[in-house]
């Protein structure tokens, strides 16, 4: 079992002690270093529970798993012939040992599972009476399935990608009544979840949210010609838009330099390094970079939840260049708190904007901090799941 950050099992008020709720977060990693969004989701959950519970984290995928899990026909021969689980390739003996070291030691009185990826223990999990059981959802995988159908030009891939998603749909409706609460990351996404689930009082928002105190901002020592795309490329709509970026902007912003940041960058993306493409894998202080770039462009055309890297901009105060999806659940508004963009021209003249407007680029991002800081703060999340467990 990994321990994430300080674990306080015990709190004094009024000179007496008094047990905190034992909270067992199981998540496919460590969400220490963060390696996508889902790390900072699972990383500010543990953070703002600590506050009020004794939490463990366990990371059901173990140390040194790949993330990178591409579909083969194998997989969906398994699924549909043998009655497999779609998560069911990541299970592990060894781990599930471990997991049951833990629920009879740690003896925890609520279990989180953070995503449907990390449900490959849930029958393990289920033989723990003792635990009222939370799924963080995240996002409704029947909406991912829908945008999927956007971004993939080879119809065997598309084939493979539809049955897979409707196998991770099919589950996804068959296990959401086990679980006592279902946290989704908007309202939007409340929406969509209601679409094919009937328990609606087990749903709660629970929105991404970002630690304001690690970022930092200085309008001086930017350089306003740097574009950043942070993203994590074992996901398919981050190497869609890292293909757009590559492919169709590029040829039209020679006077202007792009940053690649994130985990599994693919061999073609390393190709194509340049004077102006920068590949950085991993970095350990993404409000590092983002606190020098100009511009957070996010030409996202699938996908769904909300954009934590439109987040992380907001709070370093780097202007966002975005598709509506890129920014969709987070109640921004175009010309206020970022560009919108769509096509490649579009994309262009908006950075462009910002550039060449100062008074622009400091409104824009002085909002969005604002709004970001006001609905998508640590604090906020604190309260939220405070309510949520009590």
């Amino acid at each position: 079992m990994g321990d994430y950050g300080q674990t306080f099992p015990k709190n004094y008020l009024h000179g007496q002690t008094v047990a905190l709720m034992r909270i067992l977060y199981i998540c496919s990693k460590l969400p220490v270093p963060v390696r996508s969004g889902v790390d900072l989701r699972v990383g500010i959950q543990v953070q703002a529970l600590e506050k009020f519970c004794d939490v463990r984290v366990f990371a059901s995928d173990g140390p040194g798993v790949n993330q990178v899990v591409n579909i083969s026909h194998e997989d969906i021969k398994n699924i549909i012939v043998n009655g497999a689980k779609p998560f069911a390739r990541r299970f592990d003996a060894e781990r599930e040992k471990v997991l049951k070291r833990t629920l009879i030691e740690f003896a925890p009185q609520i279990i989180i599972i953070s995503k449907l990826e990390s449900t490959a223990y849930l029958e393990t999990i289920l033989s723990f009476k003792n635990a009222r059981l939370i799924l963080d959802l995240d996002e409704s995988a029947h909406h991912v399935m829908e945008t999927f159908e956007k971004i993939s030009n080879n119809p065997a891939q598309r084939m493979l990608n539809r049955k897979y998603l409707q196998a991770v749909c099919d589950f996804e409706t068959e296990i959401l009544p086990l679980f006592s609460q279902l946290w989704v990351c908007s309202d939007l996404e409340i929406e969509r979840v209601k679409k094919n689930y009937s328990e609606t009082s087990r749903l709660i928002c629970v929105p991404n949210a970002i630690d304001f105190d690690k970022y930092e901002s200085d309008f001086k020592k930017r350089n306003l010609r740097r574009v950043i795309f942070p993203a994590g490329f074992s996901y398919g709509p981050n190497v869609d838009a890292a293909h757009f970026i590559i492919d169709d902007l590029l040829p039209m912003m020679q006077d202007f330099t792009f940053q690649f940041i994130g985990s599994n960058i693919p061999d073609w993306m390393k190709k194509s390094a340049s004077a102006q493409i920068e590949l950085l894998s991993n970095v350990d202080n993404m409000a590092l970079f983002l606190a020098q770039a100009g511009i957070v462009i996010i030409p996202l055309r699938a996908g769904a939840g909300t954009r934590l890297k439109a987040l992380e901009a907001f709070a370093s105060k780097t202007a966002v260049v975005s598709t509506a999806l890129g920014v969709e659940g987070l109640g921004v508004v175009d010309g206020t708190h970022y560009l919108q963009a769509s096509e490649p021209q579009e994309f262009v003249d908006a950075c462009n904007r910002l550039v060449s407007d100062p008074d622009l680029y400091r409104r824009i991002t002085d909002a969005a901090y604002e709004h970001a800081r006001a609905n998508y703060s640590l604090e906020v999340v604190s309260s939220i799941l405070k309510s949520a467990i009590d």
